[in-house]
C-alpha cells in the first residue's frame, strides 16, 4: 500500500516547524524536506540520496565522481576552482564560431597541434592583439606590417639592430624589390645589384661598389671607387678625383690628375695604352704632349711640341722608319730634330758648363741592354763660353770586344777632326776619281796640310817620342787574290835626340821586290844634305841632245841626265849642258 507523508505548499511549509524526523513534501515545488524540530520548514539535507542533489542548489560531492564510462551532458556552465585533468580528446565549441573560450589563468605546458602545418591561430579577419614570445621559430613565411625586434643570424651575429634601426649590410643577400627609405650606412664593403635610384637622395662619404645604373648626381669629398661600366655619355663630371676600374664610355673634358691603371683600347680594339708593359702604343697626334715614357708602334705626329722624358719607337719588321721629322712649307730653311739641355730646372734654367754633355744618340742591343755605339754632343771642354755662345764638340763612340764604350773620333769647336783608331777609307769610284780630297781656299800664302802627329803616353797625358820611333807612315798595298798585301811605304821616323822644340826626322821610301821582300830604297836624312839610295841611282836617259832638249826645254842648274850618244853623263851648269865623263 502507498505511504503518504505530510504535504502542502512551500509557503505552508515555511510556516511550521516540523518535528525531528518528520518528512514534508511541497506540492508546488515538488521537494522533500526533513524536520529537525528547530528549523522552520525543515531542511533539504538528506545525505546519500539523489533527491538531495536535485533539490540542493549548491550540491557538493563527498568524494570522487566516477562516470563509469558515461558522459556528463546538459546545457549550462562548468565553474571549477582547481585543476582539470583529462586524457584523450577535448572538444570545445561546435566550430561555427559562436562559442567563446575564456582563459583567465596561465597555461602550463606546450600547445602542440595534432597535425603539422594544418591548424591556424587566428584568421584573416580575427587577429590576436599582442603576443609575448621569447623565441619564434618559423618554418616558412612571416607576413607582418612591422617587426620590432633584433634579427639574429644562425651564427649569433646581429642582422638587424632594433635599437639603432640598422641592418648589417654583410647579412643582406638577394634582391630588395621595393624602396629603401632612410639612411644606408656602411662601415665595410657594400654590393648592390639592379637599379639604385639616388635622384632625391644624398650619398655622403660613400665607399661601396655599384653594379647597374646610377641615376642622379654623384658628389664625393673623399676617395670613391667604381667598377664595371660607368656611362657618363650624358652626364657632367666636375672636379672628379676618383679611381676607375673597368670600362668608361663618353668624353673626358678637363685635366685628369692622378693614376690611370689598366690598358686603353681604340674603337678598333687596338691597344693604345699597354697597362701590362707600361707602354703607349698608339698613333700620337697632338699640339703638345708631355710624358715620361712613350713607345710608338705606329705614327707619332705633332703640330707643336712633343716633350718626353724618354721616347721609345718600336719597329715590328725591318726597313721600318720608326722616327722621322717631316715638314711642308715654302722657305729656304729646313726644320730640326733637336736635343737641348740646360742646368737648373725647367722653370729656372741655367747655362751648361764646359765639358757638360748635351745629349746623345745611343745604339744598343735591346735584349742585352748594352750600348753598341753612341754619338755624343758636348760643350767643348777646350772652348770658350760666352753670353750667347756654347762651343760644341761631337764625339763618336763604339764599344770594344769587352763591351767598354770608347771614343773613336771627335770634332771640336775649332773644326779639328780627330780619329782615335784606324781610318779606313773605301771607294768603288773608277780610276782617276779620288776618294779622299783636301781643299782649301784662303788669302794667305800657306796652304792646307795633312797633319800626322805622334807621342808616347796617352792622349790626355802625352810624353816625348824616343830615337828611332816611327812617327807615321803612308802604306800602299794590293790584293793578291786571297788577302790584302802592304807593298810600299813612305815612313817618317825619329833619327836623333829629341829636345824641346826639336824632333830630328828622316823619310824613308820602302818597296817590295818580286820575291816579296820589303827594303828601303831611298832615305832622306834629317841633316837635309844627304839622300841615301839603297841601290844604284838611275838617271833619265835620252837618245841624243835633240831628244834631251825637247824633253827639258828650260833646265835648271844641277840637273843630270844620261845621253846614250857617246854614253855620256851630262850636267846642266845653269847656262849649258856639259859632259861629266
Amino acid at each position: 500500500m502507498a505511504l503518504q507523508v505530510r504535504r502542502g505548499t512551500n509557503s505552508e511549509r515555511l510556516g511550521i516547524v516540523p518535528a525531528a524526523g518528520e518528512i514534508i513534501y511541497t506540492t508546488d515545488t515538488k521537494q522533500l524536506y526533513v524536520g529537525d524540530g528547530t528549523t522552520a520548514g525543515g531542511t533539504t539535507t538528506i545525505a546519500g540520496t539523489i533527491d538531495s542533489l536535485l533539490s540542493d542548489t549548491t550540491p557538493q560531492l563527498g568524494g570522487n565522481l566516477d562516470l563509469n564510462s558515461f558522459n556528463v551532458t546538459g546545457t549550462g556552465n562548468i565553474d571549477i576552482t582547481g585543476t582539470i585533468q583529462a586524457s584523450g580528446n577535448i572538444n570545445l565549441g561546435d566550430g561555427v564560431g559562436s562559442d567563446i573560450i575564456n582563459i583567465g589563468g596561465a597555461i602550463s605546458g606546450h600547445l602542440v597541434p595534432d597535425n603539422d602545418s594544418t591548424h591556424n591561430i587566428g584568421s584573416p579577419t580575427k587577429y590576436w592583439s599582442e603576443m609575448w614570445i621569447r623565441q619564434l621559430n618559423v618554418d616558412s613565411q612571416i607576413t607582418a606590417e612591422r617587426i620590432q625586434a633584433d634579427i639574429i643570424a644562425d651564427d649569433s651575429t646581429v642582422v638587424f639592430n632594433a635599437a639603432t634601426g640598422q641592418v648589417a649590410a654583410a647579412q643582406i643577400t638577394g634582391t630588395l624589390a621595393n624602396d629603401v627609405n632612410g639612411n644606408i650606412t656602411s662601415t665595410g664593403a657594400s654590393v648592390f645589384s639592379g637599379t639604385v635610384n639616388l635622384a632625391s637622395a644624398a650619398v655622403s662619404n660613400a665607399a661601396f661598389n655599384l653594379t647597374g645604373d646610377i641615376i642622379g648626381n654623384i658628389t664625393s669629398s673623399g676617395a670613391s671607387s667604381f667598377s664595371g661600366t660607368l656611362d657618363l655619355n650624358t652626364a657632367t663630371v666636375n672636379n672628379a678625383a676618383f679611381n676607375l676600374t673597368g670600362n668608361t664610355t663618353g668624353a673626358h673634358t678637363g685635366t685628369m690628375d692622378g693614376d690611370l691603371t689598366g690598358s686603353v683600347f681604340g674603337d678598333d680594339s687596338s691597344v693604345m695604352l699597354d697597362g701590362v708593359n707600361n707602354l703607349m702604343l698608339a698613333n700620337v697626334s697632338n699640339t703638345t704632349t708631355t710624358t715620361s715614357t712613350l713607345q710608338v708602334n705606329g705614327n707619332a705626329t705633332g703640330t707643336g711640341s712633343l716633350q718626353f722624358t724618354s721616347v721609345g719607337a718600336v719597329a715590328s719588321a725591318k726597313d721600318q722608319t720608326v722616327m722621322s721629322a717631316t715638314g711642308y712649307y715654302n722657305d729656304t730653311d729646313g726644320h730640326y730634330l733637336g736635343i737641348s739641355r740646360a742646368r737648373g730646372t725647367q722653370g729656372a734654367p741655367t747655362a751648361l758648363q764646359l765639358g757638360d754633355q748635351v745629349g746623345a744618340l745611343i745604339f744598343a742591343d735591346l735584349s742585352k741592354n748594352v750600348t753598341a755605339a753612341q754619338i755624343q754632343g758636348f760643350i767643348d771642354p777646350a772652348g770658350t763660353l760666352g753670353a750667347s755662345v756654347a762651343p760644341g764638340k761631337l764625339a763618336f763612340m763604339t764599344s770594344n770586344n769587352s763591351g767598354v764604350p770608347l771614343e773613336r773620333a771627335s770634332i771640336d769647336s775649332s773644326g779639328t777632326f780627330v780619329t782615335n783608331g784606324v781610318h779606313n777609307g773605301r771607294t768603288t769610284a773608277p780610276t782617276g776619281i779620288p776618294f779622299y780630297s783636301l781643299a782649301n781656299s784662303n788669302v794667305v800664302s800657306d796652304g792646307p796640310r795633312l797633319l800626322m802627329r805622334r807621342s808616347r803616353g796617352t792622349y790626355a797625358s802625352p810624353t816625348t817620342v824616343a830615337g828611332t820611333d816611327n812617327l807615321h807612315r803612308i802604306v800602299f798595298g794590293g790584293h793578291d787574290g786571297t788577302n790584302y798585301v802592304d807593298s810600299a811605304f813612305i815612313n817618317a821616323s825619329v833619327s836623333g835626340t829629341v829636345t824641346t822644340g826639336n824632333v830630328p826626322t828622316q823619310l824613308e821610301m820602302k818597296t817590295m821586290n818580286a820575291a816579296g821582300t820589303i827594303s828601303t830604297s831611298l832615305t832622306v836624312k834629317s841633316e837635309q844634305k844627304e839622300v841615301a839610295f839603297a841601290g844604284p841611282a838611275s838617271l833619265v836617259t835620252f837618245a841624243d841632245n835633240t831628244a834631251r832638249d825637247a824633253a827639258i826645254a828650260t833646265p835648271s842648274a844641277g840637273m843630270m841626265v844620261f845621253n846614250t850618244t857617246g854614253t855620256k853623263f851630262q850636267g846642266y851648269t845653269g847656262s849649258a849642258w856639259v859632259d861629266l865623263n
